[in-house]
């Protein structure tokens, strides 16, 4: 059985693999998320402000999912997973 650490490796090198492809599939999705927030019931003012925020998300999704965040990840969920021993 492999062991906590043994675990969070694989998980981080999976994630780490993954960083490039996450970007692209975000960027990629854009026309497919607007259209189908455009087909919701939402007024001008919710739709304007979705609008905008993919001005600004693709940027700070590129920002966030890094190889660095990856290692957070890896960090914080062995802790997670060791407590209540």
């Amino acid at each position: 059985m492999p062991t906590l650490d043994e675990m969070a490796s694989k998980g981080f090198d999976i994630y780490s693999a993954k960083i490039p492809t996450m970007h692209e599939s975000y960027r990629a999705s854009e026309g497919r998320a607007k259209a189908a927030f455009a087909a919701l019931p939402f007024g001008p003012t919710r739709t304007r402000a979705y609008e905008r925020a993919w001005a600004f998300m693709p940027g700070h999704y590129v920002a966030r999912v890094t190889p660095e965040a990856a290692g957070r990840w890896k960090s914080r969920w062995v802790a997670k997973m060791r407590e209540g021993r």
